[in-house]
């Protein structure tokens, strides 16, 4: 183990720690009430916290490799267990056992993080009596559900007479058992590649074979298989060594009144983990598929700022989520004149970032076809009325620059408006709403383009409702007043850095690990003949 690996162990091991002595007060508390408590459902309640803390410490254990500890708080476990379903008596005599073995915890838990483990099964083997001579016996065959639980089990053993009564055992616990029965390697190999398996019961002594080669070769196949030993001469060293290699429990042949509980247990457990397991890589293949959706679009996007004669232009956006719902687009026509295009698909994710490609499709293939501003928003506004529904509806802010005249022509569909600030930072136009967003009625016509002349200097702000809603923590917003505010302070900056420092201004007002909605805008900073380049 290295040494980054040792300390991430140690730590883990001191975060542990911190929540063990939690579980062990909750243990000891425990006793402590049910040795008080005459009233039953009081009693009942106490050792119920008991086996819930008893498991917490035993899972927590196991987790950091302190398996000693995990070894006594499964044989705790049991017989809490057992108590709780009233087939051991709370006596003060088993009370005193397990007395003992939260004091030897408590040792365990104060020793250095350093110290070897100790041997336990002075303690395990008398807590496994206790179970062992005192329970009051399995339920009644009678009780037996209805309807039957299907159960695979696969056996390990070498008798079919013990195989039949662990059957048995299982059918009157509610299980519809359909098993196999094995007794060697090459059985238990071609069985694990066969069949699926719920449970796998193993006898500890066959011939040529014992529990421990044949946890090792259900390990070796990583599937997790609940791994019970039933045994009649298995030894405590053995059975605490095997609960160390991962067994989940041992059950004396003896004595099966824990067998159908035990089952139940690990089964549950299991099924857990699997849930845990499957949830872990919905997640991961959610990731990746958002991921690859947002390489996609940010493709979509255009890849360098649009080279136009006399001006400077730049764009950006940052989606809230992996994808986003805003869209801008920067779209070349025949003789020099630009589509300027800044959009938002309400709401922000996944759906609204395939609106966003939809809308940029039909509005370039558009663009081709169609000069005038109201032409391409009435078909795009038609073309679009079934993949929004009803439900969804798009602003946008279109524009059509002219290098040759110098002149912007905008609609803007209940979209933010934009602004042109002078060469002295001050606002000479404002491009405000002057029609419904597209989506609310597909049957609309668009009025005629606003025509705004521009001088040099001046410097055009084209904005999504993101920056100017982004709230800080008391609930301000950091609105249009601010937005202008840096941008007459740094309008001497190139289009690309004075977005870069907009969007940082935003960020540091929020104060938030993560943005509220999407963050898009577009600068347009019309140049002078000084500062064209040849």
């Amino acid at each position: 183990m290295s040494r980054s690996e040792q300390g991430f162990l140690d730590e883990l091991r001191k975060v542990f720690r911190d929540e063990a002595q939690a579980n062990l007060i909750a243990l000891t508390s425990g006793l402590a009430a049910v040795q008080e408590k005459t009233e039953p459902s009081a009693r009942h309640a106490a050792i119920e916290s008991m086996h819930q803390a008893a498991h917490s410490l035993k899972s927590s254990a196991r987790c950091v490799g302190l398996n000693a500890i995990g070894t006594i708080c499964q044989s705790v476990e049991n017989l809490l267990a057992a108590m709780k379903d009233g087939r051991l008596v709370p006596s003060p005599e088993n009370l005193a056992v397990l007395q003992r073995a939260a004091d030897r915890l408590g040792l365990m838990l104060a020793a250095p993080q350093d110290a070897p483990e100790a041997d336990v099964s002075d303690l395990v083997v008398p807590l496994a009596a206790v179970l062992a001579a005192g329970a009051t016996g399995a339920p009644s065959r009678e009780a037996a559900p209805a309807t039957r639980k299907p159960l695979n089990a696969l056996l390990i053993e070498d008798s079919e007479c013990d195989a039949m009564l662990l059957r048995e055992e299982l059918s009157h616990g509610g299980y519809e058992v359909h098993s196999q029965r094995v007794q060697d390697a090459q059985g238990l190999t071609a069985a694990l590649s066969a069949g699926r398996w719920d449970v796998i019961f193993s006898d500890h002594h066959m011939p040529n074979f014992d529990s421990t080669e044949a946890l090792k070769l259900v390990q070796s196949t990583h599937k997790d298989i609940p791994f019970i030993i039933v045994s009649g001469s298995i030894g405590e060293e053995v059975a605490v060594a095997a609960m160390k290699a991962g067994a989940q429990d041992y059950l004396m042949k003896g004595n099966m009144t824990r067998l159908v509980a035990a089952v139940q247990r690990e089964l549950h457990e299991a099924g857990d983990r699997q849930a845990r397991r499957e949830a872990e890589l919905a997640l991961l293949t959610q990731k990746e598929s958002l991921r690859i959706a947002r390489e996609i679009q940010e493709h979509l996007f255009p890849l360098s700022p649009p080279n136009l004669p006399g001006f400077d232009i730049a764009g950006a956006t940052c989606p809230a989520d992996a994808t986003g719902g805003d869209y801008y687009d920067f779209i070349q026509r025949p003789g020099g004149e630009m589509f300027i295009v800044v959009g938002d698909v309400s709401g922000h994710g996944l759906g609204p970032a395939l609106l966003m490609a939809d809308v940029r499709a039909y509005l370039r293939a558009l663009a081709m076809d169609y000069a005038r501003i109201p032409d391409v928003l009435t078909r795009a506004n038609h073309l679009l009325r079934n993949d929004l529904g009803d439900f969804r509806f798009i602003t946008m802010l279109f524009a059509a620059l002219s290098p040759a005249t110098r002149r912007l022509q905008f609609i803007n569909a209940g979209h933010p408006p934009g602004y042109v600030l002078n060469r002295n930072g001050e606002v000479t136009f404002e491009l405000s709403p002057c029609v419904a967003a597209l989506g609310l009625d597909p049957e609309g016509v668009f009025p005629e383009a606003v025509d705004v002349p521009l001088d040099p200097g001046d410097l055009v702000v084209l904005l999504t409702d993101g920056a100017i809603e982004a709230a800080a923590p008391d609930g301000e917003e950091f609105g249009v007043a601010r937005i202008l505010e840096v941008v007459r302070r740094e309008r001497h900056r190139p289009a690309a850095d004075l977005i870069a420092i907009l969007f940082d201004a935003v960020r540091k007002f929020t104060g938030a690990p993560a943005q509220q909605d999407d963050l898009s805008a577009v600068i347009i900073k019309v140049q002078s003949e000084s500062e064209v380049k040849p």
